[in-house]
């Protein structure tokens, strides 16, 4: 089994705050789909993969924009969204009982409020879910949980005032697995290419801005298939790549919007 540790980058700045986990104090706001008989899976959009919430403000006001992609599918499914953290873990520990897994986490501020939206399919699997408001103390539990074969599958990033958060889906797997996070583009770039050639595969990327930088997190699983990492600042552009690789038989797997 490949290991991977996490290395501080000489040119990032990582947040220093409280390392405790923390829950927020919100309203409770929640939404199921029970009826549909087509599953959640991947297809591209403007947006983060799979499930997205967009949030548009409009000075004072926020308008909410839900962006879903569905698969055939006839296996058990949830789908709901709470305005804090502690009804959220709540509801994966119920449904974890349940064999239900989930499979896609959204985090979103719509002004002063954080929204946990989270996509569950069916699965029996060793799982967790942990959120941190220190990346050293993400990165501790990430290495922990690695060692009882857990392997990060989704990873959320979110700032709430000053705090920096980060939230992690893990699922069974006993794969070559690494994390990463870089300040820059191009130093990211540098460590996709490293890692492919020890046969490791980015499987989900967040690119999130914090202070006046944009952060790069990237997640890793084991695989040695062809595959391709493009950053581009315009819509069009980007369609037009995914057409070309398409060709090529690649197959888009994530997709990060960066907040200009």
């Amino acid at each position: 089994m490949f290991w991977k540790t996490v290395k501080k980058n000489s040119t990032t700045s990582l947040p220093q705050v409280d390392s405790k986990m923390t829950s927020l104090s919100y309203p409770m706001q929640k939404q199921q789909v029970e009826k549909n008989k087509l599953r959640k899976g991947r297809f591209l959009l403007p947006a983060l993969i799979a499930f997205s919430s967009l949030f548009l403000s409009t000075g004072a006001s926020y308008a909410e924009s839900y962006v879903g992609a569905w698969r055939k599918g006839s296996d058990n499914y949830a789908l709901y969204q709470y305005n804090n953290w502690t009804s959220f873990t709540s509801k994966w520990k119920e449904l974890g009982q349940q064999n239900l897994r989930l499979v896609d986490m959204e985090v979103k501020k719509v002004g002063n409020t954080t929204k946990y939206v989270g996509v569950w399919r069916k699965g029996s699997d060793a799982h967790a879910l942990y959120r941190y408001d220190s990346w050293s103390k993400f990165t501790q539990k990430w290495q922990q949980l690695a060692q009882q074969n857990l392997r990060l599958v989704d990873i959320e990033v979110e700032q709430v005032g000053n705090k920096t958060y980060y939230h992690g889906v893990w699922r069974k797997g006993s794969d070559g697995y690494a994390l990463y996070r870089y300040n820059n583009w191009t130093s990211f770039t540098k460590k996709w290419e490293e890692l492919a050639k020890q046969n490791l595969r980015l499987v989900d990327v967040e690119p999130v801005k914090i202070g006046n930088k944009t952060h790069f997190f990237g997640v890793w699983r084991k695989g040695s298939d062809q595959h391709a990492l493009y950053l581009y600042k315009n819509w069009g552009d980007f369609t037009n790549k995914w057409k070309e690789l398409n060709q090529k038989n690649l197959r888009l797997v994530d997709i990060g919007v960066i907040d200009d």
